[in-house]
C-alpha cells in the first residue's frame, strides 16, 4: 500500500440496530482519528462491521528523474485531497527512498508558454491540474531544492550578547529625561516575537 495514496481510502462502519423486531442498517463514515476497535466494543457482537471504501481520484503524470535517475515519469492515481507534500511522499515511497519531502519541490510546467511555476507545499495537485486548458501542453516536474539545509545542521541556540538586566536596575517611569537614552540600550536585551 506504500505506492497508493492514503487519501483515496476511507473507513465506514455499518451498524445494525433492532427496533420493534426489525433490523435497520446504518452506514457511518469514520473520520481519520476514529478507533475502530473501540467503536466495535461499544456494539453487540455481530451488529457492526467495517468496510474500506475508495474515493474517486484522478491520474497525474510526474516527471521524476530528480528522485530516480533513469526514470522518465511516474503516473499515480491520487485523491482530490492530496497536497504537493503528500504527492512527493508517495513518490519517495515508490522508490523506497528515505529522503525528506522538504528536499524536493513540485513544478507546474507549461511547454507552450515556456514557464515553470513552483507549487506551494500545501497546494491541491488535482485542483492545479484541473485548471489546465490542455493536458498535452502541461505536466508536473519534481526537482531537488538547491537551498535545502538539514534542520539539524541549522540549529543554533540563542544566547544574548549582553547579560540580562536585574529587575532592580530597570527603567523607572519617574525619570523621563534618561528614558530615551537607556531604552535603546535595554532594547538589545529583549527578544520579540
Amino acid at each position: 500500500m506504500r505506492h497508493r495514496d492514503p487519501n483515496l481510502f476511507f473507513l465506514t462502519m455499518e451498524v445494525t440496530v433492532r427496533r420493534s423486531g426489525k433490523s435497520v442498517r446504518t452506514m457511518l463514515v469514520l473520520d481519520e482519528e476514529a478507533r475502530p476497535a473501540a467503536l466495535q466494543s461499544c456494539q453487540p457482537k455481530g451488529d457492526s462491521r467495517f468496510c474500506l471504501q475508495t474515493r474517486r481520484g484522478a491520474l497525474v503524470k510526474i516527471y521524476d528523474s530528480a528522485v530516480m535517475p533513469g526514470s522518465k515519469y511516474k503516473s499515480l492515481l491520487i485523491s482530490d485531497r492530496t497536497t504537493v507534500d503528500d504527492l512527493i511522499q508517495i513518490l519517495l515511497n515508490c522508490y523506497s527512498s528515505t529522503e525528506r519531502v522538504e528536499k524536493f519541490s513540485l513544478y507546474e510546467v507549461s511547454e507552450s508558454q515556456e514557464y515553470q511555476r513552483k507549487l506551494h507545499h500545501d497546494d491541491n495537485v488535482l485542483r492545479v491540474q484541473s485548471s489546465w486548458p490542455s493536458f498535452s501542453q502541461y505536466h508536473f516536474l519534481i526537482r531537488r531544492n538547491p537551498d535545502y539545509r538539514s534542520r539539524s545542521k541549522s540549529k543554533t541556540s540563542w544566547c544574548p550578547e549582553l547579560p540580562s538586566i536585574p529587575s532592580s536596575s530597570r527603567l523607572s517611569l519617574s525619570q523621563p529625561e534618561t528614558a530615551s537614552t537607556s531604552l535603546l540600550a535595554d532594547y538589545d536585551n529583549y527578544f520579540y516575537i
